[in-house]
C-alpha cells in the first residue's frame, strides 16, 4: 500500500496546465465529467453543486487505494474544470473567503443561495 503524501496548494496548481489531462483525470467539457484515464473511473460534475460536496468528492477519492487515483491531479482537474465552466477558480466558485456557495454546472453560474446566471 502507498503511503499517502501531503502535497501543497503550490504543487497543485503547478499540474493546472493548459492541456486537458491533469495527472490520470481529463475534463471533459461535453459530458461535464472527470475522467480518471488509468482507474476507468468518471465524477459527475454535476453532482458537485456545494463546497460540501466538493469536498466529499475530495476524500472519496483521496480513500481510495492505490496510485492511480492521484489525489493531486483530481482536484487540479476539478479547478481547471471551475476554470473553464465558470472563468474562477474552484475556491472562487464553492467557498470564496470561506463564504460556501452553490454551483450550477450546466448554466456555469455560482453564487450564494440560487446560482446567480
Amino acid at each position: 500500500m502507498m503511503k499517502p503524501q501531503i502535497v501543497s496548494a503550490k504543487e497543485i496548481m503547478a499540474l493546472n496546465t493548459t492541456e486537458p489531462v491533469t495527472g490520470n483525470w481529463v475534463f471533459q467539457p461535453e459530458s461535464l465529467t472527470l475522467y480518471n484515464q488509468e482507474a476507468r473511473y468518471e465524477v459527475d460534475l454535476e453532482k458537485i453543486e456545494t463546497p460540501a460536496e466538493a469536498l466529499d468528492w475530495i476524500l472519496q477519492i483521496a480513500g481510495k487505494q492505490g496510485p492511480e487515483w492521484d489525489i493531486a491531479g483530481f482536484i487540479a482537474a476539478l479547478n481547471k474544470a471551475c476554470e473553464h465552466q465558470f472563468q474562477n477558480s474552484a475556491q472562487g466558485v464553492f467557498c470564496p473567503f470561506g463564504r460556501p456557495q452553490k454551483a450550477n454546472w450546466r448554466r456555469g453560474a455560482y453564487g450564494r443561495g440560487k446560482p446567480r446566471t
